[in-house]
């Protein structure tokens, strides 16, 4: 099973527009996956003062699909053991069709560490 975790602007599930870095998001929409069907869609505020990519790891995600993220996100989540994609935008919905389609895939292992 797959647990997603995207950064977004707005607690709309998966009409979410996602945010345009992993630390800006207002909220973190989860996408539970499983047989390449989505089985639940939670979002949850992200507080001031919450470390993103803390979060995503109490909220038991395995992948993280954003837009955009820091190094030291990036370094974090990654040795950690999560999956990461990057570089993706628009709404929550078409991101996840996306990656159960394949037209988007994984960070390559070389770039995940700062």
């Amino acid at each position: 099973m797959w647990v997603i975790a995207l950064p977004t602007e707005t607690g709309e599930g998966l009409d979410s527009r996602i945010a345009p870095t992993l630390e800006g998001a207002k909220y973190l929409t989860v996408v539970k996956v499983r047989d390449r069907e989505v089985t639940e869609v939670q979002s949850v505020l992200v507080e001031a003062g919450d470390h993103v990519p803390s979060l995503i790891r109490r909220l038991g995600a395995n992948v993280v699909i954003c837009d955009g993220l820091s190094g030291g996100s990036r370094a974090y989540l990654a040795v950690l053991g999560f999956d990461i994609v990057s570089g993706v935008g628009g709404l929550v919905r078409d991101a996840i069709n996306a990656f159960l389609e394949g037209r988007i895939s994984f960070m390559p292992q070389e770039f995940r560490r700062g």
